[in-house]
């Protein structure tokens, strides 16, 4: 799951408004992240009446990909450039043109469900537990050891070894507890299964 906005990063902390009508930059963006047909792209605007939006969406048509689109404006156009559309019906603004205020929440609430549910669909989430987690620091760290004794059942003192032998990662940590294996065996069994817990136990006819 990527994040494209117009204007690239520096946009996320400063306003570059004129971004949004470059009408190839979204295709260019796109190409240099090597979208092909086989990739998803969900094209988001309050009003949909952005350049930069519709090309990306119409060129990513253009080459087989599914495309969607997510609008607070019943007739946008990027509706015209989408195989699957969402109408997030938030009515005006209090202040009239302000749409970070309710079409930007009522947006992040629907990427938040997408991003979620695909996250689900690839692996990261084991039952309701975030298995893919970084830990990037302390706390995480802490947080993985803990996620591995909620995935697994295991006691502190093993979920350290598991960490440890894993190398910090909470999926193969906890196949090796599960299945009994290695840590060489579990990620060979991770690869083979996209990444999945549960694909993985599935192929090793293994119901938790």
């Amino acid at each position: 799951v990527q994040g494209i906005i117009a204007g690239g990063l520096p946009a996320l902390t400063n306003a570059i408004e004129s971004a949004e009508d470059n009408p190839t930059a979204g295709v260019a963006e796109l190409q240099a992240r090597s979208f092909t047909k086989d990739d998803v792209l969900v094209g988001i605007t309050a009003s949909g009446q952005a350049p930069y939006v519709i090309w990306a969406m119409s060129w990513a048509q253009s080459i087989g990909a599914k495309v969607g689109a997510i609008s607070c404006n019943e007739h946008s156009a990027v509706f015209d450039h989408a195989d699957h559309k969402i109408y997030v019906a938030v009515g005006a603004e209090i202040i009239t043109g302000s749409t970070r205020m309710k079409s930007g929440t009522a947006q992040k609430l629907v990427l938040n469900m997408i991003t979620t549910a695909s996250m689900i669909r690839i692996g990261k989430v084991y039952n309701n537990l975030m298995v893919d987690l970084l830990p990037l620091n302390a706390k995480l760290v802490d947080r993985a050891k803990r996620l591995i004794i909620e995935v697994t059942g295991c006691s502190r003192t093993e979920a350290e070894e598991l960490y440890k032998l894993s190398k910090g990662n909470i999926r193969i940590a906890s196949l090796m507890h599960m299945l009994k294996v290695d840590a060489l065996e579990a990620r060979r069994l991770l690869d083979e299964s996209d990444g999945s817990i549960n694909r993985a136990l599935d192929k090793k006819g293994v119901s938790v």
